[in-house]
């Protein structure tokens, strides 16, 4: 299965479960009298005017908790993206043992920790590095 089928159906899970939850709040306000199946189900105001709320607002300027809820989503698939990004970075820098230095294959700079090293503003190294940090 490759990335976009793999971040695809961590999307669908999530989907899913958000469903779920929605789906448990619902409220039966009518029954059919022969089949006794709900006929009207509603979403409780409260729950209603606070997802309109948050659907609105922009990430930063949601609640701290808000946005570590949304984090916990994002958490669900992170390793995808950053453990290649990290493992492309680890091999794109290399100790050098004499000088005892970290050096930057694409862009040559040097630093005494691969975090020092301050690539040149087209290295692709110092691209993922800046997408790494958190």
């Amino acid at each position: 299965m490759g990335l976009r089928d793999q971040l695809a159906a961590i999307e669908h899970e999530r989907w899913a479960s958000w469903q779920r939850y929605l789906h448990s709040k619902l409220v039966r306000v009518g029954e059919c009298s022969e089949c006794h199946e709900a006929e009207v189900l509603v979403l409780p105001r409260d729950l209603f005017e606070r997802w309109e709320r948050q659907i609105s607002t922009l990430y930063s300027e949601l609640t701290e908790a808000e946005q570590l809820s949304d984090m916990k989503e994002v958490d669900k698939y992170w390793p995808l993206i950053h453990d290649p990004l990290r493992a492309a970075l680890d091999q794109g820098t290399q100790w050098r043992e004499r000088g005892r230095y970290w050096t930057c294959r694409w862009c040559g700079c040097v630093g005494s920790t691969k975090e020092e090293l301050v690539h040149a503003a087209e290295c692709p190294l110092g691209v993922i590095s800046q997408l790494l940090t958190p």
